[in-house]
């Protein structure tokens, strides 16, 4: 049986565009999809903002360390300073006449001296570099364990050794670098100021 719809055209029931409806849906989809994303990027916005104030508020609580660790490695340089100033002087002190006697003395036969320098570019390590020739070779080591007797010195190195043809015969010439230790008091000038003491000498047979 048919039926006849009498209802005027604006009065009856629109039928559904699915299509319409979903690109509606893919809109509305995609405006949420936006908000959302932007809600995120104004979170992050917020959370950066909020760290750049605590690093800045860490910054200004440190400001004081930082001022502290500048003043003891400044503290420290000064030290060092005087660590080199009193070192040359310890330099300066030593009986240099004694020691060149003594190293003179330890020389073996068969083994002469050339030059003998003293090294104080590092005051760290100021050296005493010693070189000469020998025409046996053995000498050398044992004029090294000989050096190293020595009070004067901490440590005595062979830097180099070459042989070369002098008068038709072979030598060997040599460097040996010897490293200062500190002086014994024993071995330092009983009298480091003989002037004034002189004086005060001749003052006591005034009286």
């Amino acid at each position: 049986m048919q039926s006849i719809n009498l209802l005027p055209l604006e009065l009856r029931p629109k039928k559904l565009d699915k299509r319409a409806l979903f690109i509606r849906s893919g809109l509305a989809v995609g405006l949420l999809a936006c908000v959302a994303a932007y809600g995120a990027f104004l979170g992050k916005l917020y959370l950066s903002r909020q760290e750049s104030e605590g690093i800045a508020v860490e910054m200004a609580e440190l400001q004081p360390e930082l001022r502290r660790v500048e003043a003891v490695e400044k503290e420290i340089r000064e030290i060092r300073q005087k660590a080199e100033i009193l070192d040359k002087l310890r330099i300066a002190r030593v009986p240099w006449s004694k020691v060149f006697t003594d190293v003179a003395a330890m020389t073996p036969d068969g083994l002469w001296l050339a030059t003998v320098t003293l090294n104080e570019n590092n005051a760290e390590k100021a050296t005493l570099r010693i070189e000469g020739e020998t025409t046996a070779f053995e000498q050398v080591g044992l004029f090294i364990l000989q050096l190293r007797q020595l009070p004067y010195f901490s440590d005595v190195e062979l830097v180099d050794a070459r042989d070369k043809a002098v008068d038709r015969r072979w030598v060997t010439r040599f460097q040996v670098e010897a490293q200062l230790a500190p002086m014994p008091k024993e071995l330092l000038p009983s009298n480091p100021n003989p002037a004034k003491t002189s004086g005060a000498a001749q003052g006591g047979e005034r009286r």
